[in-house]
């Protein structure tokens, strides 16, 4: 077997900003990950699954997306992790979220969504 370990992030070729919000795509060993800073709200939450969808392929072990840089989220942003969550796992595909900050884990909790987080 092949040893992965040693292999570093891509950079997947995606870059947006919309509305405030930045996202940038990585493959990170078995998983594509969208990397999010800025505000995510009603003006910009729905950019995010036609972002992260098309950029994970059946077989690819999961999707992850990191909020490490997110100032403020909203219902919106929860309902298009929901989306993503639910198209992805049509495909058998884990999504997680990651660098999950105090607040942002206490809405995780409180929404039930605490599943998703790293």
């Amino acid at each position: 077997m092949d040893d992965w370990s040693d292999l570093q992030p891509v950079n997947a070729g995606y870059d947006s900003v919309s509305a405030g919000l930045e996202m940038s795509l990585t493959i990170e060993r078995d998983a594509v990950v969208c990397h999010l800073s800025g505000e995510v709200d009603m003006a910009n939450a729905s950019a995010l699954p036609p972002a992260l969808l098309p950029a994970v392929c059946f077989g690819d072990g999961s999707a992850v997306i990191d909020i490490g840089g997110v100032e403020f989220f909203d219902s919106n942003f929860l309902r298009a992790v929901l989306v993503c969550e639910r198209r992805l796992a049509l495909e058998g595909i884990d999504l997680r979220v990651r660098n999950a900050g105090p607040r942002a884990r206490r809405l995780f909790t409180i929404t039930h969504l605490d599943r998703l987080l790293e």
